[in-house]
């Protein structure tokens, strides 16, 4: 039998250095993506309310490690898709501008996925815990002293959900 614990997901945003925004310019719609030099993979899925799109975009770098995509972002490199945490992390966010910040990329689900009897062995359910109390919290320790709020989903919406 498996089982899902849901988590609080990352909430993410678009991004780039203040140099390539000044060099190049600020795009105003999801679709003057693909005009732009952006980092990352795969298909990027931007909501606004009920609005979503899907813009036709050329990587300039194919990667997924977002610790990568903030150091190429910070050295004007291009466009990227970081957790907001990442972006408003006092070392970053004075070097970051928003990139259509009304628009959402998909949070980045977090889950812990088990297996074994119906009943939880005693060690699973402390780690589940302890993990439960730190991510998505103030005590989180990815936040570096920022406040959690706005920063992640309801865990109790589950695996699938959007951006709040």
């Amino acid at each position: 039998m498996r089982r899902v614990r849901p988590f609080p997901g990352t909430k993410r945003g678009l991004f780039a250095s203040r140099d390539y925004i000044t060099e190049y310019g600020n795009p105003v719609t999801p679709d003057e993506l693909a005009a732009h030099s952006c980092i990352g993979s795969g298909t990027w899925k931007l909501s606004r309310g009920l609005k979503v799109a899907t813009p036709n975009i050329v990587f300039k770098v194919v990667l997924s490690d977002p610790g990568v995509h903030l150091h190429l972002a910070l050295s004007g490199v291009g466009i990227a898709i970081l957790p907001l945490y990442m972006g408003k992390h006092p070392d970053s966010r004075n070097r970051l501008v928003a990139v259509l910040p009304h628009w959402s990329p998909e949070p980045i689900t977090l889950c812990a996925l088990f297996s074994g009897p119906a009943r939880m062995t005693p060690k699973v359910q402390v780690l589940l815990d302890f993990l439960g109390e730190y991510i998505g919290t103030d005590r989180d320790p990815r936040l570096h002293r920022l406040p959690a709020r706005g920063l992640f989903t309801d865990s109790r919406l589950g695996p699938t959900s959007g951006p709040s």
